[in-house]
């Protein structure tokens, strides 16, 4: 046995051998008395190579971020004609397995039944779309619309299989098992009748000799497939890995209905992070991001502010995307969530679009940089740990003399004027004032470094004569004062959407 064995792999060596050097062109047919067959078998080999290079271009068009996976598959299936191996091809939900195997069969052209276990569940039921699906039976009205195969076991499938493929043909016929962990033997399950049918369709061509190959699809490895039997006929393993954000963003760009593609991706962008962590199933993330998306335009739509202003139209859609994730978690309905949150939002719009023409028009980062110096004008440098600080603090309970003292402290505050600050405690009073914002709005920034345009900013409110430089010596660290009053702070605190009375000391 152990001779034979040896015979059989040398002669299998032999054949990829010959296999590859004409797939190359470098066997000599002078050599061999049938040349013309040989010349006709090399053309038939470039034709196929041909026809490969073909489809893995369609295929990596039509699939993105896939491209690794199908060049796999095409190089062990071939196109339909050469003998080609079991395989399994496994990997999360949402990974294109099922989309994949099968759009790949249609565009060479190969012969094949697929079966998804999910529907048929019995070995009955496999057997009969495998053999309805290889004849290309359909269901008629004069007979009743009953099924033309009738199988039941598995010694009538075997025959029936080989009876519907042609010893002669050339094609490999591909039997794909969709969920194929459905099939499984039932762990620790010795009743009889409970036997997994994996093996024997791993087996068909050696059972049938005919040229098949099966192709189980499952989101488990092959070690779930507990069986004694299986370890024999062990297919090779193609994995399909998870969709990586950056993969998603460019999967969801290709959506027809997108007119502005830069601000949807910007849209994306803000999302992903969050919905990603959220779930990891690409139909629920598409579905979601359709349905935000819409939201989010609704403020341009409307005239309310430009495509330009990201911010702006976040704070719109701020409510909106926080109902939506939350009914997604609790599994409500996310339309009816949706709806409620824009019905209860539509009051806080109009406020915020009559808050934008404010007086005082200055960007967003400008205003923030005015809260922040009118902060730290009224605050004195010691407070800043105890306002900014994250962890909370049990406050206890204030006596009456404190309540006085504290009013008194609040009015003597009042009648001072404004402290100056070091530029160093702006921008962490700055920053700060940022976290609040994107917590409350649901977003993060990955860049918090000093940038041209901050101090830019700094001098046009210095220009605006809203800050005083007040530093005499070029050298020194620079010192600021505020010249904002407390009416136009709260006004830009609402238009900001800060809490500000939270942030000073004698509020």
């Amino acid at each position: 046995a152990r001779s034979r064995r040896r015979r059989k792999r040398a002669e299998l060596e032999e054949c990829i051998a010959r296999r590859r050097e004409v797939t190359n062109g470098t066997w000599d047919f002078g050599d061999v008395d049938d040349g013309n067959a040989l010349q006709r078998r090399r053309q038939d080999v470039l034709q196929r190579r041909k026809m490969q290079e073909d489809a893995l271009g369609k295929l990596c068009t039509r699939w993105v971020a896939r491209e690794k996976q199908i060049q796999e598959l095409i190089g062990l299936l071939g196109t339909g004609c050469e003998p080609a191996p079991s395989l399994l091809i496994c990997g999360g939900g949402s990974t294109g397995k099922t989309s994949i195997v099968k759009d790949l069969l249609e565009t060479v052209g190969a012969r094949y039944a697929y079966v998804s276990c999910l529907e048929s569940a019995t070995p009955r039921q496999v057997f009969h779309a495998v053999l309805t699906q290889l004849k290309q039976n359909k269901r008629r009205k004069s007979t009743g619309y009953m099924a033309d195969v009738k199988c039941d076991r598995l010694a009538d499938f075997l025959p029936a299989l080989s009876a519907t493929i042609s010893a002669s043909s050339e094609e490999t016929v591909f039997v794909v098992l969709d969920d194929a962990e459905k099939l499984r033997k039932p762990r620790g399950c010795n009743m009889p009748g409970t036997e997994s049918i994996l093996p024997i369709f791993l087996r068909l061509p050696e059972l049938c000799r005919r040229k098949m190959s099966v192709i189980l699809i499952s989101k488990l490895g092959w070690n779930s497939f507990h069986s004694s039997h299986m370890a024999e006929v062990e297919p090779i393993l193609v994995f399909f890995p998870s969709y990586s954000q950056d993969e998603i963003s460019q999967i969801l760009c290709q959506h027809p209905g997108v007119e502005d593609v830069k601000l949807y991706k910007s849209f994306l962008g803000q999302v992903l992070p969050s919905l990603t962590r959220m779930c990891g199933d690409l139909r629920d993330i598409g579905f979601l991001t359709g349905v935000l998306y819409q939201k989010y335009v609704e403020p341009i739509q409307e005239g309310i502010c430009s495509a330009s202003e990201r911010r702006v139209l976040w704070q719109f859609f701020a409510g909106t995307f926080r109902a939506a994730t939350q009914a997604y978690q609790a599994g409500d309905d996310i339309w009816t969530a949706i709806q409620h949150a824009s019905e209860e939002s539509q009051d806080t719009c109009t406020r915020t679009k009559h808050h934008t023409s404010l007086e005082l028009e200055l960007p967003f980062d400008s205003k923030i940089l005015l809260l922040a110096s009118f902060v730290a004008s009224r605050n004195p440098a010691s407070l800043d740990a105890r306002m900014f600080e994250n962890k909370r603090t049990t406050k206890r309970r204030r006596s009456a003399l404190e309540s006085d003292r504290q009013v008194a402290a609040a009015q003597e505050a009042r009648l001072k004027s404004p402290g100056p600050f070091h530029f160093e405690r702006l921008v962490t009073i700055f920053n700060c004032l940022l976290d609040v914002v994107d917590e409350k709005h649901f977003v993060a920034r990955s860049d918090r470094s000093l940038s041209a345009s901050l101090f830019q900013q700094l001098n046009t409110l210095v220009g605006l004569r809203l800050l005083s430089r007040v530093s005499p010596e070029p050298l020194e660290s620079a010192r600021y004062r505020c010249n904002l009053d407390e009416k136009m702070a709260e006004k830009i605190s609402r238009n900001v959407q800060i809490p500000l009375h939270s942030f000073l000391r004698y509020a």
